[in-house]
């Protein structure tokens, strides 16, 4: 997840009187700055972006861990609460609900879910992230198609070859996929824990041969030049 402004002027601040050099891998934010961000699909490109609706993920997780489901009132939970409770998982605790969402997956009514927790369960085996795909909106670009990656937003590319074009900042928080630093409290209190509808930047003409992509809430934007 990429901070906005604020929080990456107060983490940054904070981290510097913490004396946690910029260089040091557990450090989270480098620079002072938010980091909006657009991608731009060279070729066909899967990520997973926001959260579904709070009943949706409730009735994924209701199907891939039940037991864990009841056990826990994940019912009545928040996203907040569910998503943390999910992401602290250690040791047996998380062996088991892995065990179970791939045991009671093809029971998941979701081609595409399915498809991405099969592929994520054989790279990071014993990786909870694996069931983000029940959690996450999973987002398919074509070519040529360009998605507004907002501040605060989850998110996590998947596969495909995207350009990548952020304001002048190299913050990103982690929480799981990855065998870089990750830390979930300060995860957890960046990210805007709300159902988010992708949308997809409409393209502007400004000539024959340039095609232009920007969001409202940007302060630059992507050109794209079709040299004949």
């Amino acid at each position: 997840v990429n901070p906005n402004s604020e929080q990456a002027f107060v983490g940054y601040a904070r981290e510097n009187l913490l004396e946690i050099a910029l260089n040091d891998p557990k450090r989270n934010y480098v620079d002072p700055f938010g980091k909006p961000e657009i991608i731009y699909a060279v070729k066909p490109f899967w990520l997973m972006y926001g959260f579904r609706p709070l009943n949706e993920i409730k009735a994924n997780l209701a199907i891939l861990i039940p037991r864990f489901f009841m056990e826990h009132d994940l019912a009545h939970a928040d996203l907040k609460t569910l998503f943390k409770l999910l992401l602290g998982l250690t040791g047996e605790a998380k062996r088991l609900v892995l065990d179970k969402v791939r045991q009671n997956l093809p029971k998941l009514n979701n081609a595409t879910v399915n498809c991405w927790i099969t592929k994520l369960s054989g790279e990071y085996s014993d990786d909870i992230g694996v069931i983000m795909p029940a959690l996450l909106n999973l987002v398919y670009l074509e070519a040529g198609q360009a998605l507004y990656v907002a501040p605060r937003i989850v998110n996590c590319f998947l596969q495909g070859v995207a350009l990548s074009l952020s304001g002048n900042s190299r913050n990103l928080l982690r929480c799981a996929l990855t065998k870089d630093h990750m830390d979930v409290d300060e995860f957890s209190v960046v990210t805007a824990f709300e159902n988010t509808t992708p949308a997809l930047i409409e393209p502007g003409t400004v000539s024959a041969v340039e095609t232009a992509y920007k969001h409202m809430d940007m302060n630059f934007g992507l050109s794209v030049i079709n040299m004949p």
